[in-house]
């Protein structure tokens, strides 16, 4: 619940970088390893992209913050080639992003409780 961002080394089982990432818990992660990049979602109601190349141990200021949700964030998904990604939440709505500028293209509305999984099928079209 420090809203740091860690990464193992599965075989031995240690910390390889730490990154200060929200100012609350982060909630759910989606990694492209062949990019090395992280998104994370928080309940500090934020999405922030992360590029795994930079130093360990660097603040928030060095990555994408994406702001939107008003609530918790409890769910990603990400299409790492097309740069898209999906965020469910506590406020009950869906936000789609762009992960190249940070801007949300949409908000599906309409649930009546918390968002806290979701499938899609990304569709050439």
């Amino acid at each position: 619940d420090d809203g740091r961002l860690a990464l193992f080394d599965i075989d031995s089982k240690d910390v390889v970088a730490i990154w200060s990432a929200h100012r609350a818990g982060i909630a759910c992660v989606a990694v492209d390893w062949s990019s090395r990049y992280a998104l994370t979602g928080s309940m500090d109601m934020s999405l922030r992209l992360w590029d795994l190349e930079l130093a360990p141990h660097i603040g928030s200021e060095d990555c994408q913050m994406f702001l939107g949700h008003e609530g918790n964030v409890t769910s990603l998904l990400a299409d790492w080639h097309r740069c898209l990604a999906l965020s469910g939440s506590t406020d009950r709505t869906v936000r789609l992003w762009d992960l190249k500028d940070a801007s949300c293209l949409g908000v599906l509305r309409g649930h009546t409780g918390w968002v806290w999984c979701m499938v899609a099928e990304w569709v050439d079209g």
